[in-house]
């Protein structure tokens, strides 16, 4: 009986053991550099063109309608990204697209930091 019950513990414990991955450490590849600091956009001051801009914008906006969750956005963006800035200008992006969806007022501060001003209007 003791032994049947130990396989129990232990067939419970693997079932509930939550196996901790970790991910390897790319710091040395993920620094956003200021690439323009004298400029009010973020994306200037990251160092992404109007042309390149506007392509990030289109990636976001058909994201959208491509993936299934914010997760699977981030996944995909992350693939189109050809730098850590753009990745995080990205961010920015899909984070102001879904506070707009959803109507949060926290969108008019996202879309000010994207624009480079002081108020939040969209």
């Amino acid at each position: 009986m003791k032994n049947t019950q130990s396989k129990k513990k232990s067939l419970i414990s693997q079932l509930f053991s939550k196996k901790s991955e970790t991910l390897p450490d790319y710091s040395e590849y993920l620094k956003v550099k200021i690439i323009n600091d004298t400029d009010t956009t973020i994306s200037s001051t990251l160092g992404i063109t109007d042309e390149r801009k506007n392509e990030l914008y289109d990636i976001v906006k058909n994201l959208t309608f491509e993936t299934e969750n914010i997760t699977e956005m981030l996944v995909k963006a992350s693939e189109l990204a050809k730098h850590p800035n753009e990745l995080s200008f990205v961010s920015f992006l899909i984070g102001y697209r879904l506070a707009k969806e959803s109507g949060d007022p926290f969108r008019g501060i996202i879309g000010a930091i994207i624009r480079g001003t002081q108020h939040g209007e969209d």
